[in-house]
């Protein structure tokens, strides 16, 4: 009888578990499509009231080009901190590139300028943010001294690289910039930003600095290696290949980090083609480097510069080298500057090593050298004829690059050119 009681008051606690279970899940099911019908009707309204804004501010700002339309607005009923003010904002941000200098101006009008310097001094982030993130947005560089003082006291690592953010995508003067960059140095030092995003950051505001400007900064960092090198890296990925200090960049050569040399030599190798006349012989001197990564760069960096006999020699004796990337790089280079020098690709195609082989063929092969090849060939100089018909010659009957030259070119050359 005990035991049937027993197991009657299990299988009552169990069923009071699965419907207690149930319950709640409905419970948390009915809360969530609750807030999900709530949040729908608010991004509807939003929605709406963002259209009115839109069509009210093109319309009558934008279009008339007139700012004292703008007294068309209701601003009775404008309040920033309610639904219609964050449609408001929504929109002056949407057409601030426009026509900057009168969206801000609307801005001012409506005093979004002193509400969100408020919120700056809020106890929450989450606040701080939105008031950076409008502030930068709308134009107001008068307030950047109370932005910059709001950062650096931002302890919140996700907040304050938002932040940060937002700043380094406004327009900054050089004079800000610099104040930017300290910031950034010491929230790196204390932590709260990681390299990756220092180097965002900067990448944000070197596509709208001049050269001077770009090697002021480059010259600023100069002691402190790990920013130096997220800058260069920022550098290297930024857009505007114009504004990089030649100078500035191969003055870095004199230092002996090797991540820095790298990064310096890659950003050399941004002039490639541009057959620079100055720097060259400063970056010969890393293709012995002990560091296999900077002997690569330093190899694609000289493609920047014009082709001379003694980066070919020196070019070939890397393919050679234990690191195939660095073997591939220069074997690419040496067929770049092929022309002229002939003799020393026939070298290297006659020598016993067949991977330094294997290295020209393939990037004869990848290039349009085939091209030049047959182009020297029918201009019929004697000393380059003889080196580019054995190249040919190799290339087709020892290495099998058939799709490169043909029995026939080689053929055709010769009866032209009377061999």
């Amino acid at each position: 009888m005990i035991e049937l009681l027993e197991s009657r008051l299990t299988i009552l606690i169990i069923v009071s578990i699965i419907i207690s279970i149930l319950l709640v899940s409905t419970l948390l099911l009915t809360i969530s499509i609750i807030r999900r019908v709530k949040n729908s009707i608010v991004y509807r309204k939003i929605d709406q009231l963002k259209s009115y804004y839109r069509n009210k501010i093109y319309n009558i700002v934008i279009e008339t080009g007139n700012i004292e339309h703008i007294k068309d607005l209701d601003r009775t009923s404008l309040k920033l901190n309610s639904l219609r003010g964050r449609a408001f904002i929504d929109i002056l941000i949407e057409l601030y590139d426009l026509n900057s200098e009168y969206i801000n101006k609307i801005a001012r009008m409506y005093e979004v300028d002193k509400y969100y310097v408020n919120r700056l001094k809020s106890g929450s982030s989450r606040n701080r943010l939105e008031a950076v993130k409008i502030l930068t947005n709308l134009g107001f560089t008068d307030k950047f001294k109370e932005i910059i003082d709001t950062i650096r006291k931002e302890e919140n690592s996700e907040f304050l690289y938002r932040m940060l953010f937002y700043l380094t995508k406004s327009s900054l003067n050089i004079h800000q910039i610099e104040e930017v960059i300290y910031t950034i140095l010491d929230k790196y030092k204390k932590g709260k930003l990681s390299f990756k995003e220092m180097s965002v950051l900067f990448s944000n505001m070197i596509n709208k600095l001049s050269m001077n400007e770009v090697g002021r900064l480059i010259e600023l960092l100069n002691d402190e290696e790990q920013a130096l090198m997220a800058f260069l890296d920022a550098l290297y990925s930024s857009e505007d290949k114009d504004n990089i200090p030649l100078d500035v960049i191969l003055n870095l050569l004199n230092k002996y980090n090797p991540e820095i040399l790298s990064r310096a030599l890659k950003v050399i190798a941004m002039f490639k083609g541009r057959n620079l006349e100055k720097g060259d012989t400063l970056v010969h001197v890393f293709l012995s480097h002990p560091v296999w990564y900077v002997r690569l760069n330093a190899v694609k960096a000289l493609e920047s510069f014009r082709c001379n006999r003694y980066v070919i020699k020196k070019l070939a004796e890397l393919l050679y080298d234990d690191n195939w990337q660095v073997r591939s790089a220069s074997a690419g280079m040496l067929v770049r500057c092929m022309e002229g020098n002939f003799d020393i690709i026939l070298s290297i195609l006659e020598s016993k090593d067949e991977y330094a082989k294997q290295a020209i063929a393939e990037a004869i092969s990848k290039s349009n050298a085939g091209v030049k090849l047959k182009e020297a060939l029918k201009a019929c100089d004697t000393e380059d004829l003889i080196y580019a018909i054995k190249i040919m010659e190799i290339l087709y009957h020892e290495l099998g690059f058939t799709n490169t030259i043909s029995q026939e070119d080689i053929e055709e050359v010769r009866k032209l050119c009377i061999i």
